[in-house]
């Protein structure tokens, strides 16, 4: 007895000494990081960072010495990523996310985003399944806003949590919530998801447990009335949850023999419905071959031979080779594969199919590729004159507004698109380049669309030929367009102007009077040392310039890169397992085609690496134009009445071909499709309805974004930024430039962040500059100048913006949904987004700031909810809104 008490006190006191130690560590690790930040603060960096690295050399594993070290790498100009990803890994294993966060109160801007890039990464490398486990706190979070009564954040969480998740327990709340908020309609939507994704008994169990506390008309509606299809029976959740039930009281042999006999049963289905479709679409293929060969009797005067009796499949297989015409070659003809009767080219038809191409005002021959890259992979080809001036366009073209915009046009600089006879682009190196940046963008980076557009349009990589039919001096437009003339051997171009700093310094050089090349300077300057080069390619000899317009991609690596075209999956139709079969690994090129006449022909050509893999495709590609042929009925039948002919025409002149090694699918839109909208505009009616609704669901997004960053900045420092800069104080305050400069880090645009001088007001000459680079998130449909917006806060003591003094969300005392954020103002109310600044609030007549507004405008709430508010609002209840700190809540508004 007396040994064990006496382990025990030896225990206890070997504890005590490792925590006294520990405790001792760890307050040596706080004066020596104390030691270090202070000679940070002094402005010795090098020695700043010495300590640090001595601290972390010693052993430490506190995560903040691996933060500050990465910091002072950053100031430097050195490599941080080691020193962050060893902090975050150290933070996350260590719960330290307190000192962390309070370690990094003062760290902004594009440091503090790649700070939370490796502590997110880190957090979730310790999870199994991090989006899973990510999901399942916004959903806790959304019932506990719901338990709170705030359903409009409840209702966004859910709606994240069911859009990328998919536990049956989402969707069911999801319902709930939406229910309880008077959308019936969607809560029996989302009951219907719920229970499609409730397939086993932990479902159903987690399920009851999350809705223990619906009752009444939402239960009723729940188990009752919610009902989803399962083969030729109707499901509602109790009748699942009693088959889930059974199965799980099954043995493994009795659940193989239920699967193996519904298996064949609906083998069995499948079998008979093909066999139907089969025999009626051969007798629909008889009957037409019967109106034929008695048409033609008529014709010629002459009894009707009887029809043949056929077996079903022989008339499939004769439908079939009727679609998939594989034409001879004729050396001797052009070499346009789509039109024109060349090699290659979509097959002449009777009445019954396409009307022949409309003969082109350019002679056959293959494009021509003067002064492009040797080394074009992308090609663009089109001829404006001619395609302006066929049939097809003509109803369009005749319209006064069209007429009116080319006599603007003409005056403006001298000439219309009737005077440009053809233009031509080709871009090389396009795999080489994109390459890199996709495996880059494959490791987590985002992309970078300037440097993306340098390395595309710079060098010598692109070449722009504009052919015009009657001569221009472009002397007069380059001095209208503030260019700079420049020379290079004796020959003359054009340096344009772009606002964007970013983008690619393009150069116009005039060949002659009628040919004007447009490239980088650097482009520019090789096509005059090196002339025109070869007229020809070969990869895209079998391209035509008779066609009106073409796009085509061809390069080496083509054939290589599409060998990882995936296998179709087992639910698809065999035509389509076939086509993929065929082309996988062998295509060179391919190229969309447009042609028109008094009907628009379009086409799309693969061109593969040997014969029988185009004829292969084509009999696959038949097979499946029969079927949609077939099921185009059905379509057809949801078209407004006026265009069905038209789309009927469409989609019986669908044709595939081969010719060689090139296969193609083309289709023929009559010209009768154009004059039919043209004589019912009102047809246009839901297009431009959806259009108008898709542009305020954009909007609304970009406001939701705003309102994101505006969180996000908040959790950083603990206070949105001023209408007047950063809000911050000391050192690290910032002023001059707008608030919506600093949520460029929030919002992925950290490269432009780090672009502004933020010791320079916002007109300063540099940061001037910047202003047409204004991101898509503060774009305005209607605000026309770029670079200019009308999304504001107000400016006022009394509201979350405040010119002087930084706000934080302890500051609303209103309650975030009571408090109005930001809002979209009319277009006259729109200045340059990075000019500082906001709305004046005026508590009498508080919408008069927004200028002139339509029904409604959008505002972000401070709780991160966009609403659409009456501009009927009330004057008192949108000053209230406005105002987070006058004690006043607003009900419903």
């Amino acid at each position: 007895m007396r040994r064990r008490v006496l382990s025990l006190c030896v225990i206890t006191m070997l504890n005590l000494c490792c925590s006294i130690s520990s405790a001792a560590d760890k307050a040596s690790t706080e004066k020596l990081l104390n030691s270090a930040l202070s000679t940070w603060r002094s402005g010795d960096i090098p020695t700043a960072e010495e300590q640090l690295s001595a601290i972390i050399e010693s052993g430490s594993e506190d995560a903040r010495a691996f933060y500050y070290r990465g910091i002072l790498s950053e100031q430097m100009g050195k490599d941080s990523s080691a020193d962050f990803k060893a902090a975050a890994k150290l933070e996350a294993e260590g719960s330290a996310t307190t000192l962390v966060n309070r370690a990094l109160e003062k760290v902004q801007g594009s440091t503090r985003a790649k700070i939370e890039q490796y502590r997110v990464a880190a957090r979730n490398a310790l999870k199994a399944d991090p989006e899973a486990a990510r999901l399942k706190v916004v959903y806790r979070e959304a019932l506990e806003a719901r338990r709170q009564g705030d359903l409009t954040t409840a209702l966004a969480k859910l709606e994240e949590a069911t859009s990328k998740g998919t536990d049956a327990r989402y969707f069911y709340m999801h319902g709930v919530t939406l229910a309880e908020t008077g959308d019936v309609d969607g809560a029996k939507a989302a009951f219907k998801k719920g229970l499609s994704h409730e397939t086993t008994a932990a479902d159903t169990q987690l399920v009851s447990l999350a809705l223990a506390d619906v009752q009444g008309e939402i239960r009723r509606l729940i188990e009752e009335q919610t009902v989803v299809e399962d083969g030729d029976r109707l499901v509602t959740r109790q009748s699942n949850i009693r088959e889930i039930q059974r199965r799980s009281l099954m043995s493994q042999d009795q659940l193989l023999a239920e699967a193996s006999a519904a298996s064949e049963d609906a083998a069995e289905q499948a079998l008979a419905a093909a066999e139907a479709r089969r025999l009626a679409a051969a007798e629909a293929i008889m009957a037409e071959n019967k109106a034929k060969e008695e048409l033609v009797a008529k014709i010629n005067d002459r009894p009707t031979p009887p029809v043949a009796e056929k077996a079903a499949d022989e008339e499939m297989a004769e439908e079939i080779a009727a679609v998939a015409e594989v034409k001879p070659v004729d050396p001797n003809a052009p070499v346009n594969p789509f039109l024109g009767g060349g090699a290659g080219s979509m097959p002449a038809r009777g009445p019954a199919g396409p009307p022949a191409a409309p003969k082109s005002s350019v002679s056959p021959g293959p494009i021509d590729m003067s002064y492009l890259p040797a080394a074009t992979e992308y090609l663009m080809y089109a001829r404006p004159a001619d395609m302006l001036s066929s049939g097809f366009v003509k109803p369009l073209t005749d319209m006064p507004q069209f007429q009116q915009s080319l006599e603007e046009m003409s005056k403006e600089v001298g000439f219309v698109p009737d005077d440009i006879d053809s233009v031509t682009m080709g871009m090389g190196n396009i795999m080489t380049t994109m390459l890199p940046l996709m495996a880059q963008m494959g490791g987590g980076a985002p992309p970078d669309g300037a440097a993306i557009a340098k390395q595309l349009m710079g060098g010598e990589n692109s070449m722009i030929v504009i052919r015009t039919n009657k001569d221009i001096d472009i002397a007069p437009l380059m001095k209208a367009g503030n260019s700079t003339e420049s020379t290079y051997e004796s020959k003359a171009y054009y340096l344009l102007q772009n606002p964007d700093p970013n983008a690619p310094q393009m150069a116009l050089h005039s060949v002659d009077a009628k040919t004007f090349l447009l490239s980088s300077e650097i482009g520019v300057q090789a096509a005059i040392s090196n002339g025109a080069g070869e007229s020809s390619n070969e990869q895209f000899a079998y391209l035509s310039r008779t066609s009106h317009m073409v796009q085509s991609f061809a390069t080496p690596l083509l054939a290589a890169m599409s060998g990882s075209i995936p296998d179709a999956p087992p639910e698809a139709p065999p035509q389509v397992a076939q086509f993929l079969t065929a082309v996988k690994g062998k295509i060179a090129g391919v190229a969309i085609v447009m042609e028109a006449g008094s009907d628009l022909a379009l086409s799309i050509t693969l061109n593969l690496t040997d014969d029988s893999a185009a004829s292969d495709a084509n009999q696959a590609l038949a097979g499946g134009l029969v079927m949609a042929k077939q099921m185009a009925p059905l379509a057809l039948g949801q078209a407004p009445p006026k265009l069905q002919p038209s789309l009927r025409q469409t989609i019986n002149s669908l044709t595939s071909s081969a010719a060689k090694n090139l296969v193609v699918l083309g289709v023929r839109v009559p010209g009768s499709l154009v004059q039919a909208i043209k004589d019912s505009p009102e047809m246009l009616g839901p297009i431009v309805a959806a259009r108008n609704a898709s542009e305020r669901v954009q909007q609304k997004n970009n406001l939701k974004q705003v309102a994101l960053a505006m969180f996000n900045y908040h959790d950083t420092f603990l206070h949105f930024p001023v209408s007047d800069g950063n809000g911050e104080t000391g050192t690290a305050k910032k002023s001059g430039l707008s608030w919506r400069v600093f949520l460029l880090p929030y919002i992925e645009q950290a490269p432009l962040y780090k672009q502004f001088h933020f010791d320079e007001p916002w007109d300063s000459e540099h940061n001037k500059s910047l202003i047409p680079l204004m991101p898509e998130t503060y774009k305005v449909k209607g605000v026309d100048t770029p670079g200019e917006t009308t999304i504001h806060v107000f400016a006022d003591v009394n509201t979350p913006f405040n010119p002087e003094k930084p706000t934080g969300m302890r500051d609303i005392i209103d309650g975030s949904s009571n408090t109005i954020m930001a809002v979209v103002g009319g277009p006259e109310t729109a200045v340059p987004w990075t000019k500082p600044g906001g709305l004046p609030f005026d508590t009498n007549n508080p919408i008069a700031a927004l200028g002139t507004l339509g029904e409604s405008f959008l505002a972000a709430l401070c709780d991160g909810a966009v609403r659409e508010i009456s501009a009927q609002i009330a004057p008192e209840t949108l000053s209230n809104l406005i105002q987070h700190n006058d004690g006043k809540v607003v009900g419903d508004f």
